[in-house]
This record gives C-alpha cells, structure tokens and sequence, in this order.
C-alpha cells in the first residue's frame, strides 16, 4: 500500500506526492515501516484475520479545483477528526483531479486498542470533514458527502471502483491496470495475493483455488484480467515481505516481554 501511496507520477506535475506523516519520526519508507510495526507491536489480542491498516481515500469532486495548501489543511484536519493518538500517513495524489490516500495503523498509539470506527461513527466524521471544507473553502462546492445526493468520501479500493455509478465495464477498466502492474511484480502466487490486499483488493475462491477479485458486488476472473493466477509460482523458498515483517513484529514484542520480566527479577 505504501509503495502505491508513494509511487512516481502520482503528484504534482508528474512528480512524487507530497507526504504527511502523524505520530510518526521521519517520512522516508523504512522509517514509516519501522513506526508502523512497532506500534502493531503492542497490540494485545493477536488474531490470525487481524486488521492491520485501514486506507481511506478523500476524493474531490472533478469540477472542483482544490490547491495543494488546502489538501495539507483537509488532510491534518482528517487526522484530528480521526483522533489525535493515531499514527497516519497522507499522500496527495495531484496527477488528475486532486485526492488525499491516508494509510492508518489499525491500532491507537502504543496502547495495543484498536481504532475501527462503526459506519455511523465513519458518517459522522466524514459530516465533520465536509463541513470543515465548506466553512473555510466555500468554493469547493462539488465534494459533499452523499448520504441521497452529492460526493462522497470514499474507502479503500471502493474509491477506484464506486466514483462513477456502478458499470461493470468501467469497474473493469479502471482497476485492470492496478492489477496487472501488482501481478507484474509479483514473485509468486502467495505474494500476488498479499499485494492485491495491501492495495484494499479481496479475493474470492472456486473450490480452494484463489479465481479473481470481487469489487462492488461484482466478480472479476483473474484470467479476464489478463492475470492468469495458475501460472505464477507456486510459493518460493524465500519469505514474502508480508512474513518477514510478521517475524520483526514478534521479535519486537518477544523482546519487549523478556525486558519487563528482567524488570520483575530485579524487584
């Protein structure tokens, strides 16, 4: 996810976007990693289907022009109204029409909580958002959160698949691209599956087989995309990035236990 976060071409000018950080020490991508799985580090009840980021996309109506300067404020305005002890990073994406990328640890700051927000929590912030915007930006007039008419914030992958009604043909094209470049660079069946879900893609099964992707309600065959699942590797020798990144959390939180018990001994 943080690769396409900070992927070239995405900002302004055909630059790299612009990158906001919160509660966390530096903007370069080791340093992000490093912040993000020390935080997942504290979580207190490890599950195996455990949520580890969330990706929430602020899109902006296309006849809207929305200044660099006002998509900083939005987005640290976005950080406070998701609470102030969560760790966020913000890409502005200015390639076509202007757009904030937030990667959000699951988890409040060093506390192990989770920060999962309710829908009608999520409706709320986003009320909050728009009315920010329409208050100090009154010209931005044609991004309005649709609760029966207007714009809406999107999230995760829904952003790439939901702004323009639901065409299965337009769905298709839109998402088409993203997959095959994911599927270009991955080495194996188990790490096309993995970047698929860093990029907020979910995959569904026939039989025990991974076959495609189900978007909106709709499901895409891998070989229709012009992604043929069966014939990348099956899973290599070497370790996914997902697994390694695992085993430094651990270790981390291994570490983390074995200086509180030294800590006990010398009572």
């Amino acid at each position: 996810m943080l690769d396409y976060l900070q992927r070239e071409g995405a900002g302004k000018d055909g630059g790299k976007p612009l990158i906001l950080t919160h509660n966390i020490l530096g903007s370069e991508r080791e340093e992000i990693i490093q912040a993000f799985m020390e935080n997942e580090s504290f979580r207190k009840h490890p599950r195996r289907d455990q949520v580890y980021l969330y990706h929430t996309v602020i899109a902006f109506g296309k006849d809207d022009t929305v200044s660099r300067e006002q998509l900083i404020d939005i987005a640290q305005h976005y950080f406070t109204l998701r609470g102030e002890d969560g760790m966020y990073v913000a890409a502005l994406h200015e390639d076509k029409h202007a757009h904030i990328h937030v990667m959000e640890s699951a988890l409040h700051l060093y506390t192990g909580m989770s920060m999962r927000m309710s829908k009608e929590e999520m409706a709320n912030l986003k009320l909050a958002l728009q009315e920010h915007h329409l208050t100090k930006y009154p010209d931005i007039t044609n991004s309005t959160v649709a609760h029966g008419s207007g714009k809406e914030y999107l999230k995760d992958a829904e952003y790439f698949m939901q702004k323009r009604n639901n065409d299965r043909a337009l769905i298709k094209q839109t998402i088409g691209q993203q997959i095959q470049e994911i599927y270009k660079d991955a080495q194996n069946q188990a790490d096309f599956l993995s970047k698929l879900r860093d990029a907020g893609f979910h995959h569904y099964e026939r039989g025990t087989v991974p076959a495609g992707v189900e978007v909106d309600g709709y499901k895409f065959r891998f070989s229709r995309l012009d992604t043929p699942f069966d014939q990348l590797p099956e899973q290599s020798p070497e370790k996914t990035e997902e697994e390694r990144i695992l085993e430094e959390i651990q270790q981390i939180r291994d570490s983390r236990s074995a200086e509180r018990d030294l800590d006990l001994d010398r009572l």
